[in-house]
């Protein structure tokens, strides 16, 4: 036994696969704050590859690295030392560290940047620190080649309330967002409508101008206003 509470310790020196698909139906279930994250095997995991991980109804991770220890410091948290995938338009990597019992403590941090030869090279990073049932997040986005556009943010998450973001500070300036994704939407909630957004997905002559973002941001701040003077 490796320490108290695991009953198996397993070293892989490396591991590899070339595909992962993961299916089937989201739980209905509300998320709940285990127990304990204590398991009964320690585990150390140097190297992991993966090709490509299939999640469904989302675009895949490709590229994965994986390094990560399970059970470390005699089960008292796990550590993932390195990860490192490619999703959508991003080149994503980071590392994490959570206590193994309540209050569950997490230290966590991860990068993205634009894939080489984006039309906007961006990068952003992101940090969540404090116990798991309530976290404390602080998230940057920015652009060498645009320097006054840029988006900070401040959050404090609760994973496991029924609205999970309980408070949020943001300012943004001069960023167009639509340069960190691509594609429908996730399949939960919008599968019945993909076939009506696909080929208007596809029609070039719908990509939004600066002049259509502007317009929509500021129809939007107009309803922020209208909500907050109203009644109705």
């Amino acid at each position: 036994r490796p320490t108290d509470g695991a009953w198996i310790g397993l070293t892989m020196e490396a591991l590899r696969a070339e595909r992962v698909e993961i299916s089937g139906p989201a739980s209905a279930e509300p998320l709940a704050l285990p127990a304990s994250l204590r398991l009964p095997i320690a585990l150390v995991l140097p190297d992991a590859r993966v090709g490509a991980l299939h999640l469904e109804g989302q675009p895949p991770l490709t590229q994965i690295a994986l390094s990560a220890e399970l059970g470390a410091r005699a089960g008292a948290e796990h550590r993932v030392s390195q990860l490192a995938f490619v999703w959508d338009r991003a080149r994503v990597q980071g590392r994490a560290v959570i206590a193994s019992d309540a209050p569950f403590g997490l230290d966590a941090r991860a990068e993205a940047r634009s894939l080489d030869g984006a039309a906007r090279p961006w990068v952003a990073g992101l940090t969540a620190r404090g116990p798991l049932q309530t976290l404390a997040l602080q998230a940057q986005i920015g652009s060498d080649a645009a320097p006054g556009a840029m988006l900070r943010a401040e959050a404090t998450v609760q994973p496991f309330a029924p609205w999970p973001l309980s408070a949020l500070a943001a300012t943004m300036q001069d960023l167009d967002l639509a340069h960190f994704g691509s594609g429908l939407p996730p399949a939960p909630d919008n599968t019945a409508s993909w076939p009506l957004m696909r080929p208007r997905l596809a029609d070039p002559r719908l990509v939004p101008a600066p002049a259509d973002i502007d317009w929509a941001r500021d129809a939007f701040a107009d309803l922020l206003r209208l909500r907050a003077s109203s009644t109705l």
